[in-house]
């Protein structure tokens, strides 16, 4: 069990892997009795229990012997002894760490035949400053970078980048993964990397919500690659898949691989059914039917720079006594929005239930006062240096500022689970980044 609030959950990214999905990549991905394994954030030590299992069907007499980890949270290590009363030396097997700072030579083995988890789903916004910086390190000397992520890849993306200096040629990685792997283009350039080193690779995107209990909004999709080659190879057998549940996951596993020259920017159209497709394909070529960019300019919403400290619920405005002057109304997120519309009253009400509702943003006259200055000091000097987006601002404590000030018509959703939405706004608020701004063509 997940020892964690939900807000502590989404600060380290740490949600649990329920045991039946564990089981299916670990019975996939351990095919040897002498498989050593590694998971870069074990946390609750599910896929622990699930490689135990698998090694022992293998006919494994001491599995635990060959099991690895990092986890940067102290829970994970109390889950660990409490499972394995026989662990008792952690040195260089099960180092409390952030997995993105650890190298190969911190372990008493420095490749392993398999690198399997849950990664934490942390965005690049939450990270603190030290993670950024090792995440900065991995961009420059990952031997596999070739293709940048960029500095907006949320955290996950860098542990799978990672995680291949630590894989022996020949080896297999399994991972639950967030939707946003089918979203972002730095997940399209991290598909790219993994095609070019892997013999085989599959994206199984999964019906079912298998975190809802965890707390997790976004629904799962599976990562699975075999065959790694740390020179690159010439070919990779790409497919990708949609499992409603775990027998249709397995069995999406399991089936072999045929060959596919799907371009990455296409191949999200493999997840709809085929006479859907054909439907799609159909009216898109169609001389009247035209884009949505035809017709309206989609940007993306309000950059902060620091979502935590400007965007904030009717509990902090008033744990810190915070004036309305210093306060503008905004959408935080596409779930507070309700209907087709959304107004003034409707902004109200979503304050009033303790969403994060309110934008922090002080005149250069107005941070003098006492209780906003003191609400401010939350961000150091050294935090205010570093960040990029308020070294675009002439004040970095007004995010609403130049193209970041622009209301929209309308907003659009990003990146859910659910179908594409706009809703009008009639109210005239803003919103962040983690929504799109409609915006009408004059």
């Amino acid at each position: 069990m997940n020892p964690h609030t939900l807000p502590k959950k989404r600060e380290l990214g740490a949600y649990y892997t329920p045991p039946a999905l564990s089981q299916v990549l670990a019975d996939w991905a351990i095919k040897n009795a002498n498989d050593n394994i590694l998971e870069p954030s074990f946390g609750g030590c599910g896929f622990f229990d699930s490689s135990i299992t698998r090694l022992k069907d293998l006919g494994c007499l001491s599995p635990d012997r060959q099991l690895f980890g990092v986890d940067i949270d102290q829970n994970a290590f109390d889950i660990l002894h409490s499972k394995f009363h026989k662990l008792v030396s952690i040195q260089k097997r099960f180092l409390k760490n952030d997995f993105i700072k650890i190298e190969p030579c911190d372990f008493s083995i420095s490749k392993f035949d398999v690198v399997l988890g849950n990664p934490p789903y942390v965005s690049m916004h939450n990270m603190t400053q030290e993670q950024r910086k090792s995440c900065e390190m991995i961009l420059r000397n990952s031997p596999f970078s070739s293709f940048t992520l960029g500095r907006n890849a949320s955290l996950w993306a860098f542990f799978l980048l990672h995680s291949l200096v630590f894989l022996k040629d020949g080896g297999r990685v399994a991972w639950v993964l967030p939707s946003s792997l089918l979203h972002a283009d730095y997940a399209k350039k991290l598909i790219a990397i993994h095609r070019k080193h892997f013999k085989v690779l599959k994206i199984i995107k999964l019906a079912e919500r298998f975190f809802r209990e965890e707390g997790a909004k976004e629904t799962s999709v599976i990562l699975i690659a075999e065959g790694f080659d740390s020179k690159g190879k010439d070919e990779c057998l790409f497919t990708v898949k949609a499992a409603d549940d775990l027998l249709e996951l397995r069995d999406a596993i399991t089936m072999a691989s045929n060959s596919s020259h799907m371009e990455i920017d296409d191949f999200k159209l493999a997840y709809i059914p085929e006479y859907i497709r054909n439907i799609y394909q159909t009216v898109s070529f169609r001389k009247e039917s035209k884009p949505l960019s035809h017709y309206l300019d989609i940007k993306i919403g309000m950059v902060t720079g620091a979502n935590k400290l400007f965007i904030i619920n009717k509990d902090t405005v008033k744990q810190f006594a915070l004036p309305s002057c210093v306060l503008k109304p905004i959408v935080g997120r596409f779930s507070s929005l309700t209907g087709i519309r959304h107004t003034k009253p409707r902004q109200e009400k979503i304050q009033s239930e303790g969403h994060r509702a309110f934008l922090v943003n002080p005149s250069q006259l107005q941070i003098n006062e006492n209780v906003v200055r003191e609400y401010l000091t939350q961000i150091t000097e050294e935090e205010k240096r570093k960040n990029r987006t308020f070294k675009k601002r002439p004040n970095w404590f007004e995010p609403d500022y130049g193209i970041d000030s622009i209301i929209p018509d309308g907003f659009l959703s990003y990146m859910i689970h659910r179908g594409p939405r706009i809703v009008i706004n009639q109210g005239r608020v803003n919103c962040t980044n983690s929504i799109h701004k409609v915006l009408g063509y004059s």
